[in-house]
Order: C-alpha cells, then structure tokens, then sequence
C-alpha cells in the first residue's frame, strides 16, 4: 500500500511543479547611492510584484545598516546614530531617498554609507547620550 502512496505523492508533485510558472526577478544591486536610488523603487501603494520584491530587498539593506549600528555599539562603543526605537525599515528606508536627493554630489559614494549618513543626520547622538535607542 505504501509504495502506491509514494508513487501517488511523486505523480501530483511533479505534475504541480510542472503547472508552476516561475518570475525570474533580478535583485537590485545596491553599491552606490546612484544605484540605489535607480534600483529601489520609491515607497507607494500599489507596487507591482516585482517592485514589492525589490523594495523588500532595499528595506533589507537598510535595516542592516541599523542592525551594523547596534553591533558597533554593542561590541565597539560606537554609534554612527541614535535613531529612536520606533524607528522603522519604511522610514530610515524613506530618510536615505530623501538624503540622497538632498546631496545629489555623493550618489557614488557606497549605499551602506549614504544610509548612515541619512541617519547619523536625521537622527544625531547628543554628547551626553551617544547611546542608541533599543
């Protein structure tokens, strides 16, 4: 009985794969400021799928600029920024467009730093507090 359950299973799971239409998306490469701002979709509703995947990826990078924060901070005792904690991907993702706009003379610099500086800018340390909000 076993091995009819088996060939069972193989048969409608090949016959699923093969009814399955796959989307080749390429993966925005974000080095420079130029090319995240060509690459990165801008915020809105409504996004195609492509688009959505693209922005996921963009809000990723982002949010590992503010992850490599926290790491500096925890192992090295420095601070590129204090953002507060409700800071969000949607918005330091937002904050980076808008900086990167704001100094179109850096857009070759690499992305990981204009993120920071977007950051460092929006959301700068005290001298008394370099403490990052988590």
């Amino acid at each position: 009985m076993r091995p009819v359950l088996v060939v069972l299973f193989l048969f409608s799971a090949t016959f699923a794969f093969a009814q399955n239409k796959t989307t080749q998306i390429v993966i925005p490469g974000v080095e420079t400021g130029e090319s995240l701002l060509r690459e990165c979709p801008e915020l809105r509703p409504n996004l195609s799928f492509e688009d959505t995947v693209k922005v996921n990826y963009c809000l990723g990078f982002v949010r590992g600029v503010m992850d490599y924060n926290k790491l500096l901070h925890f192992t090295l005792k420095l601070t590129l920024f204090c953002a507060p904690r409700e800071l969000d991907n949607t918005a330091a993702y937002a904050a980076t467009r808008q900086y990167i706009r704001d100094h179109p003379e850096r857009t070759k610099m690499p992305a990981s730093a204009l993120v920071a500086g977007a950051l460092s800018e929006k959301y700068p340390c005290s001298p008394a507090d370099a403490t990052p909000h988590y």
